[in-house]
């Protein structure tokens, strides 16, 4: 058997890199290495396992700080499996794993799959050591394979890493679990599909796409939405279903896609899913997070793969689409599908697009530094280290201030409602006295009722009354 490799990633749940580590994971076997997968339990921990993978539960803990325990356990991990690479996929690894990479010497490689602007921004202001932890992971890698071009490039200025240090690898697929029978190849627009993982930073894509659906069935009421994905979004993207929900089915995450993708007609979305449509020769619809949207055809499938499927230049409006769809014919689907897939099939072929280490190269290991980058390196660590220190000093002082400023405000309710308590008294007294006046006013009426003259005065007036009676007579 050939060496050993760790895979690291967060979480074996449903999403694109998931998917996109698995077939990797399968060409690595094939190839006579044992495969660890060091991740959080999911969905995909079965399948993983299946092909003859090792998975290993490890939840990763984002941290500015270096959590000793969790690198020993990884060691440990590491000797007992003969660890000679690690391949790493996801952000969330790097605080745990940078320790382990310079001090045990292991050759590593750092994969680049985001696609989202100034997603590096988002980490070194929200944790603070990344600002360092970026740097030393990077600039240590082996190498670094990044999914774009333009992820590429985000990342070598953004660090200063020469570019003879990357490798771009669009992603790619397995044409073995991916395919269907020439005769299954649909005709029809009806059968709409929609894959992703309902996220934030996938809104505006989701949205869109079920605009488009809405749109097309006013156009034909035979057609059907499915969707298939799980997330932090999905009331959002329920709300936006709420008049369409008896032609919606809304399947959660699923592992079996291939056979989805089967029964449908169209797939609308970005990244890998729209690679499993092309796999499966099905109408493409990009639909990006700048918003823009177009079929994906053999004329636009070069450029639009560079960018992992994630945005397309050609962009049209809804109703333009919606106009193509109505004047396809059953050859027209047939073309673009088989172009789109004979591309695919050439270009983006996991069997052909896999990188391995095969020469036997070491990383920087912190013994070997020069003495002034040693240094640099502590003063790097002192700087950040003190950068975090500010940062919760700062935050001290604001929820002191917060504090101080709500202790206020407390006491000036308190005393508003002092005073209200004092005008309350003060009408509830006033409300006595004038209770007090009624009742005397109605006893001195009373008293003057049963009095003498009173009785008196009624009696005259009866008398007057008969009088006045017999002279009207």
């Amino acid at each position: 058997m050939k060496d050993s490799i760790l895979i690291c990633l967060n979480e074996l749940g449903i999403g694109g890199v998931e998917t996109a580590v698995l077939n990797q994971t399968i060409q690595m076997i094939k190839r006579g290495h044992r495969v660890i997968v060091l991740a959080k339990t999911g969905i995909y921990t079965e399948q993983f396992e299946s092909i003859g993978a090792i998975c290993i539960n490890f939840d990763y803990e984002i941290s500015n700080q270096i959590d000793e325990n969790k690198v020993g356990e990884i060691i440990k991990i590491i000797d007992n499996y003969k660890i000679k690479q690690i391949h790493i996929h996801k952000m969330d690894c790097i605080s745990v794993m940078l320790p382990i990479l310079l001090l045990k010497n292991i050759p590593y490689v750092a994969y680049v799959h985001n696609g989202i602007p100034k997603l590096y921004d988002w980490w070194e202001r929200n944790f603070k050591a990344y600002q360092i932890y970026f740097k030393l992971y990077y600039k240590n890698a082996t190498k670094i394979v990044a999914i774009t071009q333009t992820a590429m490039i985000e990342n070598s200025e953004k660090f200063g890493i020469d570019k003879g240090k990357y490798l771009v690898i669009n992603n790619s697929i397995d044409f073995e679990k991916y395919h269907i029978e020439e005769n299954k190849v649909s005709g029809t627009i009806k059968r709409f599909l929609i894959i992703s993982r309902l996220s934030s930073e996938k809104s505006n894509s989701i949205i869109n796409a079920i605009k488009l659906f809405k749109k097309y069935y006013e156009y034909n009421k035979d057609a059907r939405l499915t969707i298939v994905g799980d997330g932090n979004i999905k009331e959002t993207i329920e709300n936006e279903i709420e008049d369409i929900k008896d032609i919606v089915s809304m399947l959660g995450a699923r592992n079996d896609i291939a056979k989805i993708l089967e029964n449908n007609d169209v797939v609308i979305g970005l990244d890998r899913s729209i690679l499993e449509a092309i796999a499966m020769k099905k109408i493409a619809i990009i639909s990006g997070y700048d918003g823009k949207m177009n079929i994906l055809t053999p004329e636009n499938i070069v450029a639009t793969s560079n960018e992992n499927f994630s945005n397309i230049d050609t962009s049209k409006s809804i109703d333009d689409i919606i106009k193509t769809f109505q004047n396809l014919t059953k050859g027209d689907i047939s073309r673009i599908v088989s172009g789109n897939y004979e591309f695919a099939f050439e270009k983006l072929n996991i069997a052909k697009n896999i990188f391995i280490i095969e020469e036997d190269k070491n990383n920087i290991n912190l013994e070997n530094l020069k003495q002034n980058d040693y240094v640099n390196l502590l003063i790097d660590f002192s700087k950040i280290a003190e950068e975090v220190r500010l940062y919760a000093e700062n935050l001290y002082n604001d929820t002191s201030e917060c504090k101080v400023w709500l202790e206020k405000q407390i006491d000036i309710r308190d005393k508003q409602l002092e005073e209200k308590e004092n005008q309350i008294v003060i009408i509830n007294k006033q409300l006595e006295d004038k209770e007090k006046q009624v009742a005397e006013l109605t006893s001195t009426l009373e008293n003057i009722k049963s009095s003498k003259i009173i009785k008196t005065a009624l009696k005259l007036s009866n008398v007057k009354n008969k009088i006045m009676d017999v002279f009207k007579n």
